[in-house]
C-alpha cells in the first residue's frame, strides 16, 4: 500500500490511517509482496541514477527521488487488516498481503 501524498508528491503522509492509503497489487504470500516491494524500490533508485545532473533536469531528478521515497514508505498489508477499515487492531502472520507502489 502507498501512503497518501501531496499534490506534487513531495510530501508523503506516512502517519495517515491505513484506510486512506492506496491499494494496487495483490499477492498470495507476504514474501511475494516483500520481493515486489523491494523490486519497486530498486527500480526507483535506478531511475534516479539515470536522470542527468543538469539544471534542466532538476524537476525530473526531484520527481524520481520522490518516487523512491514513496516506494520506501509503501507497506505490505494483509487483506483482512482491521486498519484498512479504520479499527487499527493488528492481525497475525500468514494472511494475504497487498502492496501499493
Amino acid at each position: 500500500m502507498t501512503a497518501p501524498v501531496s499534490g506534487q508528491g513531495a510530501i508523503i503522509y506516512q502517519d495517515a490511517p491505513l484506510s486512506q492509503w492506496t491499494k494496487s497489487l495483490h499477492f498470495n504470500s507476504e514474501s511475494d509482496c516483500d520481493a515486489k516491494r523491494q523490486e519497486v524500490i530498486d527500480n526507483s533508485q535506478d531511475a534516479v541514477a539515470l536522470v542527468p545532473d543538469s539544471e534542466v533536469d532538476q524537476d525530473n531528478k526531484r520527481d524520481a527521488a520522490d518516487a523512491v521515497k514513496q516506494a520506501v514508505a509503501s507497506q505490505c498489508v494483509a487483506d483482512d487488516d482491521p486498519r484498512l477499515s479504520g479499527s487499527g487492531a493488528p492481525v497475525g502472520p500468514g494472511s494475504l498481503r497487498k502492496l501499493i507502489h
